[in-house]
């Protein structure tokens, strides 16, 4: 998938840059690159479809490590 993301941003030009054989390897690449995150998201239902999640012991283990972490600094009011 790596890959692919570097190829994706090489076939992105403005129009008048345009080439042929890129716009070719789009064609190409988009379709391999779906189906790659469609068998993603398959083997992610099989890994988290029967997950059970408890409330109590989600809260007790959040408090013990003082929540998600250090608060990003563009969600603190005033910061941007």
């Amino acid at each position: 998938m790596r890959n692919k993301a570097a190829l994706a941003l090489e076939t992105m030009l403005q129009k008048h840059e345009a080439e042929y054989a890129l716009a070719n390897t789009t064609l190409e690449f988009v379709p391999v690159v779906c189906i790659m995150v469609g068998g993603m998201l398959e083997l992610a239902k099989k890994l988290f479809g029967n997950l059970t999640v408890l409330d109590a012991h989600m809260k007790r283990n959040l408090e013990a490590d003082g929540g998600f972490g250090p608060t990003p600094f563009w969600s603190t009011p005033g910061s941007l």
